[in-house]
């Protein structure tokens, strides 16, 4: 967790909270977090003492979920003592009176977190797993995949010089679009109008660049070749290489042409990778191979913890192994999710019964508490 990402995280959750003078209303009770955040271990304690000692307030709530190696150990999340209205800073244990408890997901046997959260897309729902990759300290990348067709798969990777742990979630599709970094690279002369950046050699910049754990736009065109990816943007471009300024803004256009000619090359023939800037949108392709089957009947099962009805009760996720079923029937597709199935050690009893609907067959996920119950059909 470098100061250069992570830093940012305090103001954007102050501002995504609505923020209030007084710790909560009379009467007042919030058990779903408008805020969840992901991330390492760590991440739960910076988040939560950088909100006590700014005195962040807020009416909203927040939880961090953390990604949990076999070698980290669990952030408790104690509860405000009763009546208290003190901020509780000498006491990294005690959570913010604005957090809810998170989860904590340990890894499978395969060191990757598996489906560990899910949410709404535009055409389909997004499942989200993750890696770890290799960088001079613990780093995660991210994997965005829609859950049916066009089944489009995003992959975005923090500082890494050896993503290679990510492969098994980069297959089956290949990623529509990898986001890998290209924080340091050598210069062509041609492209160097002032002749400083092109003196370094190219052997000397990848030593620099594996020695500081990061990647050269080589590296990342290799990487996307590895996997197939269809789409490759270059990030956390060094900040020797300043973007262009504006479109007249011609010299320093050439040196970034220059570090993404360098990448499209060790990508692939007819390929051409994209420098990001502040606010670029990347149009993410649909596979024309793909047929599209969202209106046919089908049936499968995917691993992962459902939590998009309520939060789940606060433990510890070995391998994110609860289930996820899609399941239809008639000719309607009507999609049947287990909320309570969290884990292996949940005391949850929820199950499924079928029911009729106006002569048409439904699934409903019942639970015998009687606190998540729902049924639901994607209408054509």
């Amino acid at each position: 967790m470098h100061a250069d990402h992570i830093m940012g995280v305090i103001t954007l959750l102050r501002n995504l909270l609505y923020r209030t003078k007084v710790i909560l209303y009379p009467g007042q009770v919030i058990t779903k977090p408008a805020v969840q955040l992901f991330g390492p271990a760590g991440l739960r304690t910076f988040v939560r003492q950088n909100l006590k000692y700014t005195l962040t307030r807020a009416a909203d709530r927040y939880c961090v979920h953390e990604l949990l190696t076999v070698h980290d150990s669990i952030t408790p999340c104690d509860p405000i003592p009763e009546g208290s209205t003190s901020f509780h800073s000498a006491e990294a244990n005690i959570m913010h009176n604005s957090e809810l408890p998170g989860l904590d997901i340990r890894a499978g046997p395969d060191g990757l977190w598996r489906a560990l959260t899910e949410g709404p897309g535009r055409m389909s729902k997004i499942l989200v797993d993750a890696g770890p990759i290799l960088h001079r300290d613990p780093c995660i990348g991210y994997v965005f995949q829609e859950a049916w067709y066009p089944s489009r798969k995003v992959v975005i990777l923090g500082d890494t010089h050896n993503p290679e742990a990510m492969i098994p979630l980069c297959s089956n599709p290949a990623p529509s679009l990898l986001v890998h970094e290209a924080t340091d690279s050598h210069i062509s002369p041609t492209a160097d109008a002032e002749g400083k950046l092109s003196r370094r050699s190219a052997e000397k910049v990848l030593e620099t660049a594996l020695s500081l754990g990061h990647s050269t736009p080589e590296m990342a065109g290799a990487f996307a070749k590895r996997v197939g990816a269809q789409k490759l943007v270059l990030n956390h471009i060094g900040a020797r290489f300043p973007a262009p300024r504006n479109n007249l803004d011609h010299d320093r256009k050439r040196i970034i042409r220059d570090i993404t000619k360098k990448a499209s090359m060790a990508w692939g023939p007819n390929k051409a990778a994209v420098a990001a800037v502040d606010f670029l949108r990347v149009e993410v392709p649909i596979d024309p191979s793909l047929k599209d089957t969202r209106n046919q009947p089908t049936t499968r099962t995917e691993v992962g913890i459902v939590n998009d009805i309520e939060p789940n009760p606060p433990g510890e996720i070995q391998g994110a192994s609860s289930l996820r079923d899609y399941q239809f029937y008639d000719s309607e597709p009507v999609e049947y999710v287990n909320p309570n199935a969290v884990a292996s050690t949940s005391t949850s009893q929820a199950g499924h019964i079928q029911v009729q609907d106006g002569g048409r067959s439904a699934f409903v996920a019942y639970d015998p508490s009687g606190q998540n119950r729902r049924k639901r059909r994607r209408k054509h």
